[in-house]
């Protein structure tokens, strides 16, 4: 089975929405001081899609794309916050061992 790593939102969702791929997971990286998301898609239809995706010859039902996109939307709204928010308890945490003595 082959995986893509993509922060194109775009392209995962046709990935989502237009074949028989499987969103594996969706990782909060730190990148110039920005938060963004990547998501990674496995699937074996997976090779045709990219290559389709890649070379402008995608083809997909626009109904299936927008719900695969605003649902994966979500889901990374989602996730950057629950990133941000494990990071400010990590702060908190780390702050108050050391005012601890």
């Amino acid at each position: 089975m082959k995986t893509v790593e993509t922060f194109d939102v775009f392209e995962a969702s046709y990935y989502l929405s237009a074949g028989k791929c499987i969103l594996e997971r969706v990782e909060v990286t730190t990148e110039n001081s920005k938060k963004l998301c990547k998501v990674v898609v496995s699937g074996d239809d997976l090779p045709l899609l990219q290559k389709n995706y890649l070379h402008g010859e995608a083809v997909t039902n626009v109904f299936d794309f927008r719900r695969t996109y605003q649902h994966l939307m979500k889901l990374l709204s989602f996730t950057k916050r629950e990133a941000a928010r494990a990071e400010r308890e990590s702060e908190l945490n780390k702050d108050s061992q050391e005012v601890t003595p």
